[in-house]
Parts: C-alpha cells; sequence; structure tokens
C-alpha cells in the first residue's frame, strides 16, 4: 500500500525531448508527404502519422 502512496519522480529531460521530437518530426514528414505529393509514396505518410503516434502514446507515462 505504502508503494502506491509514494509520488514518482518526474520523467527525464530526454524522455520529453524524444516525446516532443517525434510528434514534431511526424508533422513535418506528414507536410513533405504532401508537399511533394506526386514524387513520394504513402509510407511518409505512414511513417509521420506513426511518428505522431509514438509521440502521444508517451504522454501517457509523462510526469
Amino acid at each position: 500500500m505504502e508503494a502506491a502512496a509514494k509520488a514518482k519522480d518526474p520523467s527525464p529531460t530526454w524522455y520529453v525531448a524524444l516525446m516532443a521530437g517525434l510528434m514534431v518530426a511526424g508533422v513535418i514528414l506528414v507536410l513533405i508527404r504532401f508537399i511533394f505529393a506526386e514524387q513520394l509514396d504513402q509510407i511518409w505518410l505512414l511513417g509521420g502519422l506513426g511518428a505522431i503516434a509514438a509521440g502521444f502514446l508517451m504522454t501517457t507515462n509523462y510526469r
């Protein structure tokens, strides 16, 4: 019972930087895909959306 009552340590700086970096990189990938739509495959869009999703999933463990 005591372990649940203890506050967890705050997230390290690298975790926050990685979380934000994934979301920003994902948005950039999606934008690049739509700017150069004729030359690039759909994998750029999927990669960007995957990076955004990974960043948002990381927010669930952010303290």
